[in-house]
């Protein structure tokens, strides 16, 4: 699938969770890098409460043949439902910020949100 002039392979990237993309309506969204070298794919965008989306994240590497370079695991991010864009890329396009969504450890529900920056270099996630 073409997502912003990248062609992903839509269930390499979701992995187990492919299954569960029709069922439940999941999305994704893709927000390339200034210079187009790297982007960030949330995938597995769902809806956690009124106006309050959160999916999963991976770097991308590479438009003309892209790589996944790196997953973030269990980790959910913010999509909707928090005040600014999900991802906005600063640095000079170098790293870029966005809002995980704070879970309760008993409940696994959404508690807040914790700022994060990613390193496109490193893909390394940072606290600010």
């Amino acid at each position: 699938m073409n997502l912003a002039g990248w062609e992903l392979d839509l269930p390499v990237l979701y992995g187990r969770l492919w299954q569960k993309r029709a069922k439940f309506h999941l999305s994704e969204r893709l927000f390339e890098a200034p210079g187009g070298h790297w982007a960030l794919v949330l995938f597995a965008i769902g809806e956690i409460g009124m106006n309050k989306q959160v999916g999963r994240l991976a770097l991308l590497r590479g438009k003309d043949s892209p790589r996944v370079l790196r997953r973030y695991g269990r980790a959910l991010f913010w999509f909707e439902g928090q005040p600014g864009k999900p991802i906005v890329f600063v640095d000079g396009g170098r790293r870029a910020r966005l809002l995980e969504c704070a879970q309760s450890l008993w409940r696994r529900e959404p508690v807040g949100m914790r700022e994060r920056f990613i390193d496109g270099e490193t893909g390394r996630l940072q606290k600010p």
